[in-house]
């Protein structure tokens, strides 16, 4: 599938001030993601393990995140945690997923991360751009 602009988030309105926050350890995904989101006119910082995460989440507060949920310095569905746990109004998840539904629904079930949204992977370059501008949405 062709990239393309589907999504010009400078002409919805939305503050994309915040950047959004990327984390997977697949630095090929992560590159591709970076110039994705970029071309759409949203900032983006991107990190490729927890660790670096955490670190960056110390100090900064991002729009969003977008995470992986199995990393390799973690267990599966640490980023799940990880955002749910950040002080403040609630930031949302968009988890990238190759896990079946079944296992995914066991594990986010509880409800620990308000704004959770869940893209199955092989997914398409306009389901993520629309997961993306469904949670950056103003309320």
């Amino acid at each position: 599938m062709p990239l393309c602009c589907v999504f010009d988030a400078t002409e919805s309105g939305m503050d994309i001030t915040a950047p959004i926050l990327a984390i997977d350890d697949d630095r090929v995904f992560l590159d591709f993601l970076r110039m994705l989101l970029e071309s759409e006119q949203y900032a983006v910082v991107t990190v490729a393990s927890l660790a670096e995460a955490r670190a960056w989440l110390a100090t900064n507060r991002p729009a969003m995140v977008i995470g992986d949920a199995r990393l390799a310095d973690g267990p599966d569905f640490a980023v799940v945690d990880l955002v749910a746990e950040l002080p403040g109004p609630p930031v949302p998840l968009l988890l990238t997923t190759a896990f079946p539904p079944a296992r995914v629904a066991r594990y986010v079930e509880a409800d620990r991360c308000p704004g959770l949204s869940i893209l199955y992977k092989p997914f398409a370059i306009e389901e993520l751009l629309g997961h993306v501008a469904r949670l950056l949405a103003p309320a």
